[in-house]
């Protein structure tokens, strides 16, 4: 009986994760697998299972592609955007611009996003609006 279920909790990983890498929804297929090997479970069972299934691979599926939306934005490079590219960033004008360059250019490159605060006139609250925005490589 142990072995059997841990069998059956085998078979529904994978399966899981079959659906999951293929993005295709359980199937008829699926249900005779459970059915074959674990034959206690009502047809109904398997059905709640599956749906259960389906709207979790769903909700994954659709934080993936908010994530895939936000990692589409193109980062500004802190240590090579010109001043007209770096003036796109919220809150960071020509003087804020001109500052970036010239602590890039006399003092040092940034190491860190975060180096950006070291930079006159920049501070906690614009790093706050830009960090998203920046990198550094």
């Amino acid at each position: 009986m142990k072995n059997i279920k841990t069998i059956l909790l085998i078979t529904f990983s994978v399966v899981l994760g079959l659906t999951y890498v293929y993005k295709k929804p359980y199937n008829d297929s699926a249900k005779k697998v459970f059915l074959n090997i674990y034959e206690d479970y009502s047809l109904e069972t398997i059905d709640k299972f599956i749906e259960n299934i389906n709207e979790v691979n769903t909700s994954i599926e659709n934080k993936s592609d908010k994530t895939t939306e936000n990692n589409n934005v193109k980062l500004i490079n802190i240590n090579t955007a010109d001043k007209e590219t770096l003036k796109t960033l919220p809150n960071i004008g020509d003087v804020v611009a001109d500052n970036i360059i010239y602590y890039r250019e006399n003092v040092s490159k940034f190491n860190d996003i975060s180096d950006i605060k070291k930079v006159k006139r920049i501070g906690e609250k614009i790093f706050e609006k830009i960090k998203h925005l920046i990198t550094i490589s």
